[in-house]
């Protein structure tokens, strides 16, 4: 993206600019204008407006026809959108476009971290104070200033029909910044390589990918994805296949590609992240139970880290868990 500095006297001081990398033209983002709006040629100059909208100044835009573009803004999708055709000199993409297509230009507060997560338990309210609490949240959520935090046994209630989409190459689909290309590469007897394309490995590449999936699958509460492994979970087999349409479709507005020999669709039981999955909710996988039954008794603080990450990865279903771990986890205060 592009920026140009103003006159001082200006009240803005930077106007921003995205290129369109298929035709090489550039728009500026305007989200004071409610429309997105293109230049008439000469031609369409001379026919009759079909309407004509005002500027902030009051100067009149005369629009004449409408014309649907397909613009690569660098941004791992195409946009298909209609603008408006008027008397202006620049290209403009405004509020409508942005807000179609949930683009923000706008200030971004980053949380930045250096320690372990903190954990805490709701606290319990009183019922008129409960009514109040959740109002307030749930015209934050219509207001999108808050969204329920997502797991994938949040929204698993009630469901009774399973599928399993696996995408197929899906960290290809993420480009490398330009300016840090030439740090991905790689030497062969047959020449040096750089990716342009992120590829399994890459310092951070999973963060990034899940930040990507979290943005194709967003507003859609029957789906979960956790990188490029995909659950969506449905009440009835109507349903189902309405879900997995509405999935397919955006899917296929990221230009994302099943792999259909590890897909897996309309099942009542499933296997998702080490669990089972169905009409009775999430349990452990008997082949990991067995493997922590199994476990050979530790005997260096090694191994007992080990059985620990086997036990505390299925702790949710062992009751009184952290009283009965008390005793080994003594050991490591003991070092």
């Amino acid at each position: 993206m592009a920026t140009t500095a103003l006159p001082r006297n200006s009240r803005r001081l930077f106007l921003f600019f995205i290129r369109d990398r298929r035709t090489n033209v550039t728009f500026l983002i305007d989200t004071g204008s409610d429309v997105s709006i293109i230049p008439a040629t000469k031609t369409q100059r001379q026919n009759n407006s079909q309407m004509t909208l005002s500027t902030a100044n009051t100067s009149p835009i005369h629009v004449y026809t409408t014309q649907t573009l397909s613009l690569d803004l660098g941004l791992r999708r195409i946009f298909q959108w209609t603008f408006l055709v008027g008397n202006v000199s620049t290209p403009i993409i405004g509020a409508d476009f942005l807000y179609n297509f949930r683009l923000v230009p706008d200030i971004i507060h980053y949380i930045e971290t250096n320690s372990r997560p903190v954990t805490a338990t709701a606290r319990r309210l009183a019922p008129d104070r409960l009514r109040i609490a959740k109002a307030e949240f749930e015209n934050m959520i219509t207001l999108g200033h808050m969204r329920p935090s997502k797991n994938f046994t949040s929204n698993l209630h009630g469901t009774k029909i399973y599928s399993h989409i696996d995408l197929v190459k899906a960290y290809h689909q993420i480009p490398i910044n330009p300016d840090d290309v030439h740090k991905s590469a790689i030497i062969t007897p047959f020449g040096l390589f750089e990716s342009t394309r992120m590829q399994f490995g890459l310092c951070n590449a999973a963060a990034t990918f899940q930040r990507f999936i979290d943005e194709v699958l967003r507003n859609l509460p029957f789906v979960f994805g956790f990188v490029d492994d995909i659950l969506v979970a449905s009440s009835s087999p109507e349903e189902h296949l309405q879900h997995l349409q509405i999935l397919f479709t955006r899917l296929q507005q990221y230009e994302l590609s099943l792999k259909p020999s590890k897909c897996i669709f309309g099942v009542t039981s499933i296997k998702f992240l080490g669990f089972k999955v169905s009409e009775s909710g999430i349990e452990p996988l008997s082949d990991r139970v067995d493997c922590i039954l199994n476990f050979p008794q530790p005997t260096t603080l090694t191994q007992l880290r080990r059985f620990l990450g086997l036990f505390n990865f299925y702790r949710r279903f062992v009751p009184k868990a952290a009283h009965l771990l008390a005793p080994l986890n003594k050991f490591f205060g003991r070092n």
